[in-house]
């Protein structure tokens, strides 16, 4: 029998579409006990191109060796580039890797977004502030439950059946936190029903260092 106490070392895929969304990390039940942690405790894995942050979830199909993960939060060590998805996935993630962290409720999120190609900043016809509390509202939906710091980046998934799945939205940056989450020493924040969101800016596209985005609102804001 393997000794349970030597480090472990998990060999990463791709999540399941079952999990997209779900902000869910799926590794074995007795490797969740070893680090201290349980079902839906929160977590930042240490990736290729920075940190993902998802909840622990057992998995059920007896691979003990595997480890898979929703990258919709994602931290990117290089604050220009919002590809994050493309380039995140570790082959092995060892137990260093995986520390669990203690989140405190969000009271205010400031983000900027980033619409889709094609997609419509929802409806051209309503007065500025409807049109400010429709993008609040949609944001506060894809947002509610993720763990988040200062720079980060949420990514959600549309859905082939449900293309309304993601509100149009490709990516979230989100540009400050109240609490501060400046730091990885500061703890990372939960956004909850009861967190103010504040859209500062709309873009259509995703890459930041591209000068040709076109800013649909606010301010032309860079990752500070």
């Amino acid at each position: 029998m393997a000794d349970e106490t030597t480090e472990f070392q998990l060999s990463c895929v791709y999540c399941e579409a079952k999990d997209f969304n779900t902000g869910r990390c799926r590794i074995a039940p007795r490797i969740i006990e070893n680090i201290g942690g349980k079902i839906n405790s929160p977590v930042r894995l240490t990736v290729d191109s920075g940190f993902a942050f998802c909840s622990l979830w057992p998995r059920t199909n007896g691979n003990d060796n595997v480890i898979q993960y929703d990258s919709r939060v994602t931290l990117p060590n290089n604050a220009n580039t919002c590809k994050m998805n493309d380039t995140c996935y570790k082959k092995n993630i060892s137990e260093k890797n995986l520390v669990i962290v203690e989140p405190v409720d969000a009271k205010t999120v400031v983000v900027s977004l980033f619409f889709r190609k094609g997609a419509e900043d929802f409806d051209h016809n309503l007065t500025e502030v409807a049109q400010e509390m429709k993008r609040e509202r949609a944001s506060g939906y894809l947002l509610r439950g993720c763990i988040v710091m200062q720079r980060c980046f949420i990514e959600p998934k549309e859905f082939r059946n449900n293309q309304s799945s993601s509100k149009g939205i490709a990516k979230i940056l989100i540009l400050s936190t109240e609490p501060s989450t400046k730091s990885l020493e500061d703890n990372p924040v939960k956004v909850t029903d009861k967190t103010k969101i504040i859209v500062q800016s709309v873009r259509r596209g995703c890459e930041l260092e591209n000068k040709n985005n076109e800013i649909l609102v606010g301010l032309d804001d860079t990752v500070r």
